[in-house]
This record gives structure tokens, sequence and C-alpha cells, in this order.
């Protein structure tokens, strides 16, 4: 396993794919599909609103994913070489960039929903 992320090409596609379910879950949500609209009610809410435990664990785990998926893809970039020289992998920092971005604008408007509707308890909020 150490072998694969050091290497870049692996750990890009890896990193890509630990960033890829929360932003297909973001696009999907997003697009307002009806059919999956329906889904995501359906299995991870209670009434249509209101987060079940199964939601809850998704979400937690899609998010913890996204900082795995950004270290995976820094690794390269951060190991040394037998040189002592570091490498600079354009690619492994354009995609840990991206990660990170969506990253921070996620758990930003999670907190922004979170304060608005929990802790002010404004009408409506959703």
């Amino acid at each position: 396993m150490r072998n694969i992320l050091a290497n870049p090409r692996s750990a890009t596609l890896i990193g890509f794919s630990l960033f890829l379910p929360l932003f297909l879950m973001n696009v999907m949500a997003g697009l307002d599909l009806e059919a999956f609209d329906a889904f995501f009610q359906n299995v991870f809410t209670i009434n249509g609103y209101q987060t079940n435990p199964l939601g809850s664990f998704v979400m937690i785990v899609a998010v913890l994913l996204l900082p795995a998926g950004c270290i995976v893809a820094l690794r390269p970039v951060l190991r040394k070489e037998a040189d002592g020289k570091r490498r600079l992998y354009i690619a492994n920092l354009i995609l840990a960039a991206v990660i990170f971005g969506f990253l921070v604008i996620f758990v930003g408007g999670a907190i922004d929903t979170i304060y608005r509707c929990d802790v002010l308890r404004i009408p409506n909020c959703d």
C-alpha cells in the first residue's frame, strides 16, 4: 500500500475516488432530479426532512473521505525521493486544492445551515 500511495498517478486516482462520492451526491442534489430526491428522502430521512441515523452516518463518512482524499493526493508531493529532494506533481497539487476547496465550501455551508436552523431557529429553515 505504501508504494501505491507513493506513485503520483495512483495517489491521484485514489484521492479522486475518495472525493467522488460526496461530489456526486451534491451534484445530484443540486440538479433537483425527482428520482434522486425521492431515493434520498426515502433512504436517508425519517419524514422527508429530518435525517435518520443511516443518513447521518453516510454524510459523516462522505465528509471524512474529503480530507483523506486530499492527504492521499498530496502524499507523493510531500515525500522525499532517494536523492533527498521533493518532486512537484502538478496534477496531485491541483486535485488536493480542488478537494480542499470543496471541503471548505461544504463544511462552511453546513456550519451556516446548522447555525441558522438549530441555533437561531429561523422558521422554514432547510
